[in-house]
């Protein structure tokens, strides 16, 4: 897609501008003819990205502000990192995820790249501020994007709710994060959740136990990590493509196999492939989790990988049973990311990431959202055209109390005006006339209940103060 003259003045004029640039080589068109007779041009979003209109955004706002209060609540702060990264500094932490990063060169041929996940941004904050106080916990509520087939649940252009503790290596930190996530669905009013938790080092054990060669290792955990869509044979048949011999699969499979309550899960995996600090981490965050008086939402579950590279120790991932759309968000402890970018010594660091798109997409199949056109309470609406100055004042004297309000613009007849704030689901429409003027006093319309009162100005913040 060529940049256009216009934008090309803003840049260095020295610059070549009849290059191109793509993201990860694909023509994304932004507009399609759609009328060759009269030449008419119909705009459409990129593929995977979309447009929120306002019944839409009132309930991600509703949802952001919900997971907002909830970070903040547990002593997370909040961050912003910018959409944009040099390419090298995400390049060869994401394993075979690395090919859903969009990259580009810019006009001064720099190697760019969009985000691909909140936690790398983090690491590169940390490893250039090193005397920041810690533990260092924030939050940060964003997009990001990802070359990714686009299907139910999953686009391009996705949000995410991350939190992280920095500087932490006690199992604590990742109590604090199940915990906050527990609460954000609990609040939500999910019903049928897990948090799946394995870690990273019973993996290695698990591995290393099966006679897995040292350079096979990541091909375990990058099959292992398919076991939710592909199943045990597909699981199976990946390990056996990937050069795993079949005496090594059958341990490894025999072992994910282990079923039963968490504690006699790593109980049984204790006896079986020895002591392994993965296990005692895990009996830590459970001991810790109790203490917290969460929810026994979490299961061990020693098929759950997590595919991104930088992964070191507790991984977690929740998933729902109803509808089966995958999982809604997950995390891990990541102690050597922010070493490897600064050179430096390695920080213990642990996150967790909820899909916010994928989320919503649950909530609103399980009718967990109310549908709302509009946040506004009221409308004031005139009787006739010179009643406009009187509804002003009445808006002014809402909006000073905070009471969501608007008025007609467009001087309509009340009829019009009324099916104007219908059409919106506005509950209450104040009905402004000669004789309430006269009396200094409104008419409030419920137009739910189609009942109708009259109220004293003066009376009117009360009003509604008690009944929204």
């Amino acid at each position: 897609m060529k940049l256009s003259s216009l934008s090309d003045k803003m840049e260095n004029n020295n610059l070549d501008t009849k290059k191109n640039f793509d993201f990860n080589n694909q023509n994304n068109k932004l507009f399609k003819q759609t009328n060759s007779n009269k030449n008419m041009v119909k705009f459409q979003t990129v593929k995977g990205m979309r447009d929120f209109l306002p019944e839409d955004m009132i309930k991600r706002e509703y949802v952001i502000s919900s997971i907002r209060r909830i970070f903040e609540k547990y002593g997370f702060d909040p961050l912003e990192t910018p959409a944009v990264e040099y390419a090298e500094l995400l390049e060869g932490k994401y394993g075979e995820e690395e090919k859903l990063i969009y990259k580009f060169k810019d006009k001064a041929e720099r190697n760019l790249a969009l985000r691909y996940d909140l936690t790398v941004p983090l690491s590169r904050i940390i490893a250039s501020k090193p005397d920041l106080t810690k533990p260092f916990k924030r939050y940060q509520i964003s997009r990001v994007w990802r070359y990714d087939n686009v299907q139910k649940g999953r686009y391009r252009e996705i949000w995410q709710c991350d939190i992280d503790i920095i500087g932490c290596k006690s199992m604590l930190a990742e109590a604090e994060l199940i915990a906050a996530f527990t609460e954000i669905l609990e609040g939500l009013k999910f019903k049928k959740y897990y948090i799946y938790i394995n870690n990273r080092k019973i993996l290695d054990g698990i591995a290393r136990y099966a006679n897995v060669p040292e350079d096979k290792i990541k091909d375990v955990f990058i099959s292992l990590d398919k076991y939710e869509k592909i199943g045990k044979q597909g699981v199976i048949n990946e390990l056996k493509g990937r050069g795993i011999e079949e005496k090594s699969i059958e341990k490894i499979i025999k072992i994910t196999e282990i079923k039963g309550a968490s504690t006699l899960i790593l109980d049984r995996l204790e006896k079986t492939i020895g002591i392994n600090e993965g296990i005692q981490e895990l009996r830590q965050l459970m001991q810790n989790l109790k203490k917290l008086n969460i929810k026994p939402r979490y299961l061990v579950n020693l098929t759950l990988a997590r595919g991104l590279d930088y992964y070191t120790g507790p991984i977690f991932e929740i998933y729902i049973e109803e509808p089966k759309i995958g999982s809604l968000g997950g995390g891990g402890r990541y102690d050597k990311l922010i070493g490897k970018l600064s050179n430096n010594q390695d920080i213990p660091a642990t996150g967790f990431s909820l899909g916010l798109d994928r989320l919503i997409d649950v909530l609103n199949e399980l009718n967990l959202l109310q549908d709302k056109k509009t946040l506004t309470d009221v409308f004031i609406a005139n009787v006739s055209e010179k009643n406009l100055k009187y509804s002003m004042n009445i808006a002014t004297i809402l909006r000073r109390n905070n009471i969501k309000s608007q008025f007609d613009l467009n001087s309509r007849d009340l009829n019009k005006q009324l099916n104007f704030a219908n059409s919106l689901g506005i509950p209450f429409v104040i009905i402004v006339g000669d004789d309430e003027i006269k009396k200094k006093e409104v008419k409030i319309k419920n137009m739910k209940k189609g009942k109708e009162s009259k109220i004293k100005i003066s009376g009117i913040i009360d009003f509604f103060r008690n009944i929204l």
